[in-house]
C-alpha cells in the first residue's frame, strides 16, 4: 500500500523544476520528437495543477484529497521522469551511432 520514497509537495516542485531544466537543456533533442514534447507538455503541466491543487486541500486540511492528489503527483513525477530517461538514452545511443558509423568511414 505504501509508495517507496513518496515526494512530498515540496520535493514535487523541485523535481518538476529539474525536469524543466533538463528540457531546457537538450531542447533541440526533444524538439526533434515532436510527440515526446507534447506528452512530456502534457505530464508535466498535470504535474504542476496536481501541485497547485495540494496547496488547496492542505490550507482547507482535507487529508483524503491531499493523499489522493499527492499519490497522482508522485505517479506523474515517475512516468515523466521514465519519458525524460528515454529520450536522453535514446539520443545517447543515436550520439554512439553517429560516432560508430563516422569512424568507420574514416
Amino acid at each position: 500500500m505504501n509508495e517507496a520514497n513518496p515526494l512530498d509537495r515540496r520535493s514535487l516542485a523541485v523535481q518538476l523544476e529539474n525536469y524543466k531544466l533538463i528540457i531546457d537543456a537538450n531542447l533541440e533533442m526533444f524538439e526533434k520528437d515532436p510527440l515526446l514534447k507534447a506528452r512530456l507538455t502534457h505530464k508535466m503541466g498535470m504535474l504542476e495543477s496536481c501541485i497547485g491543487e495540494l496547496d488547496k486541500w492542505e490550507r482547507i486540511d482535507d487529508r483524503a484529497q491531499y493523499n489522493h492528489l499527492l499519490a497522482q503527483a508522485n505517479a506523474l513525477v515517475r512516468e515523466t521522469g521514465i519519458l525524460v530517461k528515454q529520450a536522453l538514452e535514446k539520443d545517447s545511443l543515436s550520439d554512439k551511432s553517429n560516432l560508430q558509423s563516422g569512424q568507420s568511414s574514416a
